[in-house]
């Protein structure tokens, strides 16, 4: 057979070979072992500060590493519980007040329907006596389902509150194991007889996470604060809440804040309230912008992936692995391509051919 075909064989059985390998490992054994690596990411992280801090308690990196864990662990609850309890709060008031809601959502539906039939030419209440008809079914039928299925949800919701809690600690303790023998597990990782394939792909993970996840959590970070932000000024009550939906779903591929801001401006113009449909479509275009801003300046080409193909990345990476494609999307693609890459260097030099 001739060497080139062969060589292509070879580089197709091994990327089809390596691609469903990394699939494989990330769908069905990275969830046993999600916790630990997390812990190992973590204890990485934190390395030269507990080096730092050792110091202080005569080398001994177990308290060093417990002192950083604990202040992490105070940050991260505390941040959770006031994010908890502003959601709480204004899903209460919201609770409170949906009757009030739903019939100032009626009058303005009305108001709407109203002009439509203006602008339409067709009779007045046309429009709203057709959204009754095929509404009233179905809002009856979601209010009558609305309290067995958050009874149904509840248990299950408290299992994995109970979960999460328990492996969070059982990671806040990994990092403190792991720092303790951080130098042995680095030392035997550059005796491996794997260490230079090893290395070359946590590099590429490395440059991966320095620019593009550390960029993407900017964005979305500061995305939720202007979103916060254009909520307070229109006076909306469940500010933080909104916010910080839109700052999470401007992430996803195909989505971002104009898939709730510009329908809500075009209802908002409708309905006859310019300054609040002016100041939704303000905040659409700064964040449409600092998204633009910022992958181009802190991103570019130095990750070597087009921006049309991350976002091919990430909706694969959703629809193969669920929520967190949005994390081991972009990671699978990256082990991928980097094995392939080397693969194929090592073919060119003949170290492949006796395959």
């Amino acid at each position: 057979m001739d060497r080139e075909i062969k060589n292509k064989l070879i580089m197709l059985v091994s990327g089809i070979g390596v691609a469903g390998s990394v699939y494989l490992i990330f769908k069905y054994i990275f969830p046993i072992v999600a916790p630990f690596v997390i812990a190992f990411l973590l204890a990485y992280a934190t390395e030269k500060s507990a080096k730092r801090l050792s110091k202080r308690f005569r080398g001994n990196k177990i308290i060093a590493s417990s002192i950083i864990m604990v202040v992490l662990a105070v940050i991260v609850i505390s941040i959770i519980s006031f994010v908890s309890y502003r959601v709480f709060l204004e899903t209460k008031s919201f609770i409170n007040k949906y009757d009030y809601y739903m019939e100032m959502a009626n009058a303005k539906v009305s108001d709407v329907c109203n002009n439509l039939d203006g602008w339409m030419g067709i009779k007045s209440g046309d429009t709203i006596k057709f959204l009754n008809n095929n509404m009233d079914g179905f809002m009856t039928k979601s209010e009558e389902n609305m309290i067995p299925t958050i009874v149904d949800g509840s248990i299950p919701l408290i299992f994995k509150i109970v979960t999460f809690i328990a492996v969070f600690f059982i990671i806040l303790m990994s990092v403190v194991y792991i720092s303790k023998d951080y130098e042995k597990i680095k030392e035997w990782r550059e005796r491996s007889m794997f260490a230079s394939e090893v290395k070359v792909i946590t590099d590429k993970l490395d440059a991966l996470t320095k620019i593009y996840f550390k960029v993407q959590l900017l964005i979305m970070l500061l995305t939720a604060i202007i979103c916060v932000f254009g909520f307070i000024l229109i006076k909306n009550p469940y500010a933080i809440v909104l916010g910080i939906i839109l700052g999470l779903l401007d992430a996803l591929p195909m989505f971002g804040t104009g898939t709730v801001l510009i329908p809500w401006c075009i209802i908002l113009l409708v309905a006859g309230h310019f300054f609040s449909a002016a100041v939704l479509f303000t905040v659409y275009i700064i964040t449409y912008l600092l998204r633009e801003f910022m992958e181009s300046k802190f991103m570019g080409d130095r990750l070597g992936i087009a921006p049309f193909t991350m976002m091919v990345i990430i909706y694969m990476g959703l629809v193969l692995y669920g929520i967190l494609g949005f994390i081991l999307g972009p990671v699978s693609y990256v082990i991928i391509k980097t094995i392939i890459l080397y693969l194929k260097s090592q073919l060119e030099r003949g170290k492949l051919s006796k395959i």
